[in-house]
C-alpha cells in the first residue's frame, strides 16, 4: 500500500492479528491501564488499514488518561489517509504543542530534552512552554519519538520523516515562524545528532554548546549577563557546566568577572558530591582569593581540597604547608584562625602515618596553632625517628622547647625552666656553644635546686649526656663547664678527665685550673 500525498510512504501491510498486537503495545507505552477492548482493536485496524504509524496516532489520540476514547473516522480516501489523520490531530494541539512540534520540524537531528528546554525557556520567549508536558503531549500522538542515552539516561527527541514533512509545511505558514527560527539558531549551538550519537549521552553536547558560546564571546557577538538564566537553567541540570561557565566568565574580561567566575565554581561544588574532581573548582577559587588578598578565603578553599575525601597525605601536607606559610595574614581573627587549624589537623592527623619527617613537622606547626604543644611534641619525635637528620622537626622542636623555657622563667619555676632548656640541647644537631649556654645556666642556679637532689641529679645527667656528644667541637670554657655538670651527676671521675682536656687546649685557663685544684687528686672535694 502507498500513501501518496505529500508523503510517499510505503507500508507493508499489518495483519489484524499484528496491529492489535501494536494497539495494546502502544496503549501501555502510554500509560493506559484499562483494559483494550477487542471492538476498539478492530476500530483501529479498519481506521488505519494496517499502516503502523497511522495506528499509532489513532491509539494516541485515543487514549485519555485511564480510558480509551471511540476511535473517529478520518474523513479521507486511501491516497489522503496520513495527511488528513495529521491535518486533525494537528489542529487538536496545543499552541506551545504546535510551537515545539515545528520547532522540532525545522532541523532534520535529534535534540536533547535539556537543550529544548533551554531553548524555549529563554527570557526573550512571550510565554512560558512546559516542556515535559508538551513533549509528552507529542509523543502521545506519535509526533515525536524519545531516545534514552544508555551513557547517563539523558533524554533526545527527534521528529518522524513523515511527521516532519508535514510539519515543515505547516511551519512556512505559522505566524511563529520568526520565534521558531530564533529557536533553531539556538538548538543548533548543541551541534547536529544522529541516532548513533545518543550512546555517547549529553556530555559532548554540552562541550559543542559552550564551544559555540566561547568563539561568539570572543568575537564580541554574546551578551553574558543576557544569558546568564539559560545558562545557569543548563547548569542545574548538568552541573559540570557550573565550570564551563566559570570559564565564559573569566574570558568575558566582565567588570565583576572574578565574583562571577567564583559564583559559578561554588555552585558546581554545591550540586556535586564531595571527590577528588571538586579540587580543580576549590585550586580556581583558592587563586582568585589569593589575587584579592583575601587570605582567610584562601586559605578556606585550600582546606576544603584536604578535606576531600580522596586527598593523600601529599595534598594534606601541602595544605597544610601552604597555611603555615600565610597564616601570619591571619593574625586579626584568632578564632577563625583557629577553627581552621582544628580543621586541618583533624584531616592531617588520621593519615599522618603514611607520611615522611617533613609531613610531621607541618603536622606539628598546626597543632602548635591549635594549643595542642603536648601532641605537636609527640609528632615532632615521630618525624625525627623517621629522619633523626630533618631539619624542619629539629628546629621546629628546639623553637616549641624555648617556648616553654621562657614560659616557664616568667612563671618563676626554675625546674621547669631548666627542664625545658635541656630538651632544647637534647635536639640532635644542636652546636657546642648553645648547649654550653644552658650548661653555664645551670650551674649558676643549680643550687637552688638542692630542695630535690634526684631532680637536680637528672638533669644534669641529661645535660652531660648531649654535652659530651659535642665537646670535641668545644674550647676550655666549655670543658670546664662540662666538668662542673658532671660533678652534680656524680660523675666525678669523668669530670677530672673533662678538666685535663681543658688543660690540654688552654694550660692557663683559670676555671679549668680552678676545678684541678678544688677537686684534684690531692684536693680535699668534702
Amino acid at each position: 500500500m502507498l500513501f501518496r500525498s505529500d508523503y510517499a510512504v510505503q507500508v507493508g501491510g499489518m495483519t489484524e492479528v499484528q496491529c492489535d498486537q501494536l494497539v495494546r503495545t502502544t496503549a501501555i507505552s502510554l500509560g493506559l491501564r484499562a483494559p483494550v477492548t477487542s471492538d476498539f482493536c478492530k476500530d483501529v485496524y479498519r481506521e488505519s488499514e494496517g499502516h503502523p504509524y497511522v495506528v499509532k496516532v489513532l491509539v494516541g489520540e485515543a487514549v485519555d488518561g485511564s480510558r480509551l476514547r471511540k476511535i473517529e473516522r478520518i474523513v479521507a480516501g486511501r491516497d489522503d489517509l496520513l495527511d488528513a489523520l495529521f491535518e486533525r490531530t494537528y489542529t487538536r494541539l496545543s499552541p506551545a504543542a504546535k510551537r515545539v512540534f515545528l520547532t522540532l520540524c525545522n532541523w532534520r537531528s535529534l535534540v536533547a530534552h535539556l537543550a529544548l528546554d533551554a531553548a524555549l525557556l529563554r527570557p526573550t520567549q512571550a510565554e512560558r512552554i512546559d516542556t515535559p508536558a508538551t513533549l509528552e503531549d507529542l509523543q502521545r500522538v506519535s509526533f515525536i519519538d524519545e531516545h534514552v542515552s544508555p551513557k547517563d539516561g539523558r533524554v533526545f527527541v527527534s521528529v518522524p520523516l513523515v511527521a516532519s514533512v508535514f510539519g515543515k509545511r505547516k511551519l512556512s505558514v505559522s505566524p511563529d515562524r520568526i520565534e521558531i527560527e530564533s529557536d533553531t539558531r539556538f538548538l543548533q549551538r548543541f551541534g547536529p545528532m544522529q541516532p548513533s550519537d545518543v550512546q555517547h549521552g549529553i556530555e559532548s553536547r554540552i562541550h559543542r554548546f559552550f564551544g559555540s558560546l566561547s568563539e561568539e564571546l570572543g568575537k564580541g557577538k554574546l551578551d553574558l549577563v543576557a544569558e546568564r538564566p539559560i545558562l545557569e537553567l543548563i547548569a542545574r541540570s548538568y552541573p559540570p557546566a557550573w565550570l564551563m561557565i566559570a570559564d565564559l566568565w573569566r574570558e568575558s574580561g566582565h567588570s565583576d568577572a572574578l565574583s562571577d567566575v567564583k559564583s559559578a565554581l561554588s555552585r558546581y561544588i554545591e550540586t556535586t558530591p564531595p571527590t577528588d574532581e571538586q579540587r580543580a573548582a576549590w585550586e580556581r577559587i583558592a587563586a582568585i582569593e589569593r589575587q584579592r588578598n583575601n587570605w582567610f578565603e584562601f586559605v578556606n578553599a585550600q582546606v576544603h581540597i584536604a578535606e576531600l575525601p580522596e586527598a593523600n597525605i601529599a595534598t594534606i601536607s601541602a595544605v597544610v604547608n601552604t597555611f603555615n606559610s600565610v597564616s601570619r595574614h591571619l593574625e586579626s581573627d584568632a578564632e577563625a584562625r583557629l577553627a581552621i587549624t582544628r580543621r586541618l589537623a583533624a584531616v592531617m592527623e588520621p593519615k599522618i602515618a603514611a607520611g615522611d619527617a617533613t609531613d610531621c613537622s607541618r603536622l606539628a606547626w598546626v597543632l602548635i596553632h591549635s594549643g595542642r604543644t603536648d601532641r605537636a611534641l609527640e609528632i615532632i619525635d615521630g618525624g625525627l625517628r623517621l629522619d633523626p637528620t630533618n631539619e624542619y622537626c629539629r628546629k621546629l622542636k628546639a623553637k616549641v622547647w624555648e617556648r616553654i623555657a621562657e614560659k616557664k622563667r616568667l612563671q618563676g619555676d626554675l625546674f621547669g625552666f631548666l627542664d625545658a632548656a635541656v630538651k632544647v640541647v637534647e635536639v640532635p644537631g644542636t652546636d657546642i656553644a648553645a648547649i654550653s649556654s644552658v650548661a653555664n645556666n645551670f650551674n649558676q642556679v643549680v643550687r637552688q635546686l638542692d630542695a630535690d637532689p634526684e631532680a637536680q641529679r637528672n638533669l644534669a645527667r641529661r645535660l652531660a649526656a648531649v654535652m659530651q656528644l659535642y665537646i670535641s667541637d668545644g674550647d676550655a670554657i666549655d670543658c670546664s663547664r662540662l666538668a662542673w655538670i658532671m660533678i652534680h651527676a656524680g660523675k666525678m671521675d669523668g669530670a677530672l678527665d673533662v678538666v685535663e682536656r681543658g688543660l690540654r687546649i688552654d694550660p692557663d685557663n683559670e676555671y679549668c685550673l680552678n676545678l684541678k685544684a678544688k677537686f684534684g687528686p690531692t684536693a680535699d672535694v668534702h
